[in-house]
């Protein structure tokens, strides 16, 4: 299971760097974007996208704070997931494989996540 966790972990991770920095990168043309997406670059939120999906692809492939990369990543995986569902189906299978990947991941790294989802936390006396 470690095997199969250090390889989504890394081809998640170069998918992250990768879309993160075809913002950036005029080699790596994805095309024209959508009207949302368009929106978004207008008001500099894709570029906050953007970089949050390289440092959280980086910190990934470096095993750096992988939980906290998770984090980062999960919100942005799960909008690409609904925004292929919901709007553009024209690339559902990659969306739901980067879904996919990054539940695995949160499934993997979940003694990370439990004390989140405590019921009743106390604060720290």
């Amino acid at each position: 299971m470690k095997v199969a966790a250090v390889g989504a972990r890394l081809f998640l991770g170069l998918i992250f760097v990768m879309f993160g920095l075809s913002e950036w990168v005029e080699a790596i043309h994805l095309g024209e974007p959508y009207p949302f997406v368009g929106t978004m670059a207008e008001y500099g939120l894709l570029q906050l996208v953007k970089a949050l999906q390289v440092i959280g692809g980086v910190m990934l492939l470096t095993n750096f704070y992988v939980p906290l990369a998770l984090v980062i990543l999960a919100p942005i995986a799960t909008n690409i997931f609904f925004y292929a569902i919901f709007v553009d189906r024209s690339f559902l299978i990659p969306d739901i494989i980067i879904f996919a990947l990054a539940a695995y991941l949160v499934w993997a790294y979940w003694d990370y996540f439990r004390h989140i989802v405590t019921r009743k936390a106390e604060p720290r006396a």
